[in-house]
């Protein structure tokens, strides 16, 4: 297979992007959330489904010397992919992951390995043996990861856990932690390896990486009527503190999350509570960072538009606007670097389809 490079008329500029410009347009696609981001090594990569006369593709562009290069179309044969999550591998490598239909039109979790220039090194290759509904993936801290995704009976689903090596191999042995939906998982400083999920009307947690592990209630969930929509679930965490985000669409249009936190060590964690600011204004389409960090880190937006929420010690310490005025129709993404700088990426409506930008943010 070959690699087919295109760069969409709407995201040309006259000079060539950089990442010291204000806001740059990574393209205009027909997806709602954001695009995936990743910082591997010096390389900042990103990933969204595009669309044009050729059919559906999955697209990627990267930054060279901080220098935006052309969009790519990955080799990566696709059905109806979405909820792509991009993590770093090996030096010059990264996992791309996204749920796709397979030949028999059910929907699983796949992974494709590239190489620093976008090349695919193996893939796409199956996670899930089975059916996958939405699913969380974390770094194994040696270039391989973990993948939590719920699936089994749409009626009454399962959470899978299950390995894949530093090329992009998933191992033999997929593991069953429980019933429930919305898995999330997380890796501590210590290198232990943390799924948390829904599940019986509460918030549970398991420690997914020994074997015999057990789960622990941590606190009841929250409140949907008929016509709310849970629309995903995210998880952080600081130098002391976990943390739970709910993002929900509620039946009149309305989003909020909500969210909750707790030590890691402890039995129970806080009863939910809608997100707001330290000054009290509701916050919305939380997105954390996975990296870890002495602090917590979310995208979230606000009504004056979108910006950084920051958490210590469980609990909010303070919120920074970033793109006034922006109205998102989905989530957005947020990473940071060893210097803890943030890359800020999200979809804003357009015509015909949604623009999908990025920033660059001091800390």
């Amino acid at each position: 297979m070959v690699c087919a490079a295109c760069s969409p008329a709407t995201a040309q500029t006259e000079a060539t992007p950089t990442l010291n410009d204000p806001s740059l347009l990574l393209a205009q696609a027909q997806q709602a959330d954001a695009p995936a981001l990743v910082l591997n090594g010096s390389n900042l990569i990103a990933a969204w489904v595009g669309g044009d006369e050729r059919g559906i593709h999955q697209d990627a562009r990267r930054f060279v010397d901080g220098t935006l290069r052309d969009a790519v179309t990955l080799p990566l044969p696709p059905t109806r992919p979405y909820a792509q999550v991009l993590v770093a591998g090996l030096p010059g490598q990264t996992h791309l992951l996204w749920l796709d239909a397979d030949e028999a039109g059910l929907t699983r979790l796949y992974t494709a390995l590239l190489a620093t220039d976008l090349s695919v090194i193996r893939g796409p290759v199956a996670i899930s043996d089975g059916l996958a509904l939405e699913f969380s993936t974390v770094t194994d801290g040696a270039g391989g990861l973990w993948s939590a995704w719920s699936g089994g009976m749409v009626a009454e689903p399962l959470i899978y856990v299950r390995r894949s090596d530093d090329e992009g191999r998933p191992l033999l042995q997929t593991m069953t932690i429980g019933s429930g939906e919305h898995p999330a998982l997380l890796r501590g400083a210590d290198g232990v390896v943390w799924s948390f999920w829904l599940g019986n009307g509460e918030l549970r947690r398991q420690r997914v990486d020994t074997p015999n592990a057990t789960a622990q209630s941590l606190t009841g969930t929250i409140s949907l009527t008929p016509g709310d929509q849970l629309v995903n679930v995210r998880a952080a965490l600081d130098a002391t503190s976990g943390y739970f985000f709910w993002n929900v669409t509620r039946a009149n249009g309305m989003n909020e999350t909500w969210w909750t936190s707790g030590a890691l060590n402890a039995n129970a964690w806080r009863q939910p509570e809608r997100l707001t600011s330290e000054t009290g204004n509701a916050l919305r389409w939380a997105a954390p960072v996975s990296t870890l960090l002495d602090f917590a880190a979310a995208a979230a937006a606000s009504d004056a538009g979108l910006g950084v929420v920051t958490f210590r010690e469980g609990r909010v310490a303070g919120y920074k606007l970033v793109v006034p005025g922006v109205r998102l129709i989905g989530m957005p993404t947020l990473i940071t670097d060893a210097q803890d700088n943030y890359a800020l990426a999200w979809a804003a409506p357009a015509t015909p389809s949604a623009d999908l930008s990025l920033l660059t943010v001091p800390r």
